[in-house]
């Protein structure tokens, strides 16, 4: 399921990336920021940090309680 997601969040950065400005882009990055607010809000890390804290040009997604995502909420404080 968190690669799947990861799969959306890029899908929509690719969109984000390749369409003229207008109202579906508007729409698009706002329902990008609902799902990752939302997950986030559930426990879900969603970065584009690895889970060494390396950066990454792709999204990557970890499920509430895995030791990758806590890692990097714990980067994102400092």
């Amino acid at each position: 399921m968190a690669r799947t997601l990861a799969k959306l969040f890029d899908a929509v950065d690719a969109l984000d990336t390749h369409l003229v400005e207008g109202r579906i882009l508007d729409d698009l990055r706002d329902a990008r920021k609902k799902i990752r607010d939302g997950l986030e809000a559930e426990g879900w890390t969603v970065s584009y940090q690895t889970g060494q804290l390396k950066g990454s040009n792709r999204c990557h997604v970890y499920i509430p309680g895995s030791s990758a995502g806590a890692r990097i909420r714990k980067d994102r404080v400092t």
